[in-house]
């Protein structure tokens, strides 16, 4: 196969293979006669994601040109089969949506829950029964409905995946503007998120976790809860005995802790439990008898329990007199009470176990800590931390009540004075960007001395007024409006000196290359391949002629939202053409040259004899082709005198010989269909001439 990828398609060809190899270690390549895939697999064979780009995404393409003696051919086999069908739950949105809830989460996350209801989508981290609960951050985010273009709610679940891959697609959505469709049916079923755009598709099928392995429930909140008691019921065991060796104490809290120990440690297995019965009562009285104070026998205790706290019976034996509140008394019974409910079926076993923890002395209240010292510290410094923000806040609303009310009263007086802080600083009427509309920088600014650059720049290109306002861009060398619905500009402005035109050896048009405006919304703008085989030109409204200071000033006039669709032959490589040289030789004239140049769509009549505005669009973006385009040029000259010429020529071939006089129009018939009014800041009784023509 043979084919040429255009220069707009390289880097979404690049970003694609950039997303198959952040999920697997090697890709399939699939060429097919309408098209050619991409495929790969994650090393856990968990995720597989396939790219097809269609044949129009390419500039040529042809499958099956080689000769058969001069081909290789070598055939792998790899088979995925995966279908919507089954899949009750779609949603459908913007990359940048699902990205920015992501945020929440931390960025080593590995899997992700996600819970779909009738009213809104759930997301979790999702957290196994390995995790201690202390040191775990629980996260959950809500997102409604009217967060998604889609949202098809068909079966209320919950479902587990792996977050790397999803990351990968995401990614790679938000750089080219496409959204993301996700379709599941249930927990340990697979997931597919798709993207689709008129060149090309990809997709990405996810396993999620089976309902029979996930330990993440509520039972995990409970065995976190009961570590903590396993550990402080072997640190106080031996110095209980110490305290008290009374036995009728002992008898007393057996009886109720039986069947907690029961429950709780069932699943043992009988020989590891005398083991550590045997191994605990040893050590606590090798402590007993170390040392008779009370404080060194504590510590030595703790030490012993890190060591013993894995061992269910020692965390049972803990003897003391001491009660605990009675919240904290609902707590242990609520834990409990969730363990008990996890009794086996099997009595006998229960029986069993029951017998060999007969002698086993437990007192359930003191099994129970108060709190784990790290969620203490941990409380302590949430409030000590609020405190210093509330008082930050005060601090803060208090200066800013304090400031605003002197600085009314300041003015209160300024004015009662007659004077005004306005009135102090000495301010000329100078022409710059409009006070209203919309006015965005297509190039990006750095520092404040190219802030003030550009400022004077579009104040000067703009000297005579803006045409009008509808999203205004301003660029290096000239000033543009765009039509977002046209995906072509309403007017493009630009000031042209006889320095500014001059050709300059630095400057090569052979090094620009058309290609999108990144600075424009990719739903409102045009393509390169919009223009591939419609039979238009990409024809400049800004002339690449025009602006030969800088090479970066005639890469700029490249951009597709300066371009409109033009008849090439006959008029944008021809009469087109002669016009833009001849308001060049304007330079020679006039010391200054403001040119405005834009698209008309106007109407034509029909046989019905009514009149009708027709125009083509092109791509799949709708590029509309303009029936007409006009010029309206404005010369000063050194002494200040303006002239004025307005020209409109149809999009269709003109014969050469044409004096572009024939393409003269009065500037008012042109604001009149563009819906425009140029150099408004110029009154037409100022102007020594229009069209040639002197006022009389």
């Amino acid at each position: 196969m043979k084919c040429i990828v255009p220069g707009g398609n390289v880097k979404v060809l690049a970003k694609a293979i950039h997303m198959l190899a952040k999920i697997g270690d090697e890709v399939y390549v699939k060429p097919q006669q309408e098209f050619i895939s991409f495929c790969t697999v994650n090393m856990a064979k968990s995720a597989y994601s396939d790219i097809t780009f269609h044949k129009n995404f390419f500039s040529y393409y042809t499958f099956g040109d080689l000769e058969e003696e001069e081909a290789q051919k070598c055939k792998i086999s790899m088979r995925v089969s995966y279908t919507k069908a089954g899949m009750t739950n779609e949603l459908t949105s913007r990359a940048r949506t699902l990205v920015d809830a992501l945020q929440n989460f931390p960025q080593n996350l590995i899997e992700i829950t996600l819970e779909i209801t009738l009213h809104k989508l759930l997301l979790r981290n999702y957290i196994d029964d390995a995790s201690v609960m202390v040191n775990t951050t629980r996260t959950q985010l809500a997102l409604g409905v009217g967060e998604f273009d889609r949202y098809i709610a068909g079966n209320e679940t919950t479902i587990t995946f792996c977050l790397k891959e999803v990351r990968a697609l995401l990614t790679f959505s938000e750089s080219i503007g496409i959204p993301v469709s996700i379709n599941f049916e249930t927990a340990g079923r697979p997931m597919l998120l798709t993207l689709k755009h008129q060149g090309f598709e990809a997709n990405l099928l996810l396993s999620t976790l089976n309902p029979d392995n996930d330990s993440q429930s509520n039972s995990s909140t409970v065995n976190r809860q009961v570590q903590p008691i396993r550990k402080r019921s072997a640190s106080s065991r031996s110095i209980s005995r110490r305290v008290n060796r009374s036995s009728n104490r002992i008898k007393k809290s057996t009886v109720s802790a039986k069947l907690v120990v029961n429950n709780t440690f069932k699943n043992r297995p009988e020989e590891k439990t005398n083991q550590t019965l045997n191994q605990t009562t040893s050590t606590n009285i090798v402590s007993t008898e170390a040392n008779n104070s009370m404080n060194s026998a504590q510590e030595r205790n703790l030490k012993q329990s890190r060591l013993l706290s894995l061992n269910p019976v020692s965390a049972t034996s803990s003897v003391t007199g001491k009660k605990i509140p009675d919240d904290q008394r609902k707590l242990v019974n609520s834990v409990f009470s969730n363990i008990a409910k996890r009794k086996s079926a099997s009595d006998e076993e229960d029986c069993k176990l029951q017998e060999q923890t007969t002698g086993e002395c437990i007192d359930l209240q003191e099994s129970v800590p108060r709190s784990p010292p790290l969620l203490r510290q941990a409380t302590k410094r949430a409030r000590q931390v609020t405190f210093n923000l509330v008082a930050l806040t005060s601090v803060g609303l208090g200066g800013w009540y304090v400031g605003k009310f002197s600085e009314q009263r300041r003015y209160s007086n300024e004015k009662d004075n007659e004077t005004n802080v306005l009135s102090r600083m000495p301010i000329r009427n100078m022409p710059g960007l409009p006070l209203f509309g919309t006015v965005s920088a297509a190039t990006s600014l750095t520092s404040a001395e190219n802030n003030r650059e550009m400022g004077s720049k579009v104040s000067q290109i703009m000297k005579f007024g803006f045409p009008g306002l509808d999203h205004v861009r301003s660029y290096e060398d000239f000033v543009l409006s765009y039509d977002r619905k046209n995906k072509v500009a309403h007017w493009v402005f630009e000031h042209l000196t006889k320095e500014r035109v001059q050709c300059k050896n630095e400057v090569d048009r052979s090094k620009c290359e058309f290609k999108p405006d990144q600075s424009i919304h990719p739903f409102f703008r045009s393509e390169n391949i919009d223009y591939k085989g419609s039979g238009y030109d990409r024809g400049h409204l800004a002339a690449a002629g025009n602006h030969r200071v800088e090479q970066k000033h005639m890469e700029q006039t490249f951009f597709l939202s300066n371009m409109a669709p033009q008849v090439g032959v006959g008029f944008n490589r021809d009469s087109w053409n002669r016009l833009e040289k001849h308001v060049r030789k304007l330079t020679n004239v006039y010391k200054d040259v403001y040119v405005c140049t834009g698209p008309l769509y106007l109407p034509k009549k029909e046989l019905d004899g009514k009149k009708y505005v027709r125009y083509e669009v092109i791509g799949a973006n709708h590029v509309a082709v303009p029936t007409h385009f006009y010029k309206v040029v404005v010369g000063e000259t050194n002494d200040g005198k303006l002239d004025m010429e307005a020209f409109v020529m149809p999009n269709a071939p003109i014969d050469d010989n044409t004096p572009l006089t024939n393409f003269q129009v009065p500037p008012e018939s042109i604001e009149r269909a563009a819906g425009l009014l140029f150099f408004d800041k110029i009154s037409r009784d100022k102007l020594s001439k229009i069209n040639g023509k002197s006022k009389g």
